[in-house]
């Protein structure tokens, strides 16, 4: 056979399959491994939100809170956030005050009247980057 190739005329030959590409494979991939990371990223943000609301019955409450004037008393300082989408670190807090909005994500507070039987002595900060556990008792 003049002119004809061995390799054009076998119909099981592997150059007359069309190539395979792993494409649409690493692509599932990346998109679920994209649809794990967001999940987690958001699960990330609401675990650290500190979304609160100050509740009337101390029997329904996560924790009980004193609030001071007093800086040297306090064992948390808090910034008071505008907006919940600020609240995303510690010691940032976004009070809602209507008791339905964010009923389920909401901690419960307390105010209570004595430092002695309160789980946080909270000291109101001016500026975000203070907010958090004293330094102080930190190192305890």
């Amino acid at each position: 056979m003049w002119g004809t190739n061995e390799s054009q005329t076998k119909p099981n030959n592997v150059n007359m399959m069309p190539p395979t590409t792993k494409a649409p494979l690493v692509k599932r991939i990346f998109i679920s491994g994209l649809f794990f990371g967001l999940i987690q990223y958001t699960t990330f943000l609401n675990a650290n939100a500190q979304i609160v609301r100050f509740i009337q019955n101390p029997y329904q409450a996560e924790y009980y809170i004193f609030e001071t004037t007093d800086s040297s008393l306090a064992n948390y300082f808090v910034y008071k956030a505008s907006n919940p989408t600020e609240a995303i670190r510690e010691g940032v807090w976004f009070i809602a005050d209507d008791p339905f909005i964010y009923r389920d994500k909401a901690i419960r507070l307390h105010r209570v009247k004595s430092a002695s039987s309160a789980d946080f002595v909270v000291y109101y900060v001016r500026n975000p980057k203070n907010a958090g556990k004293s330094r102080a008792r930190a190192r305890k």
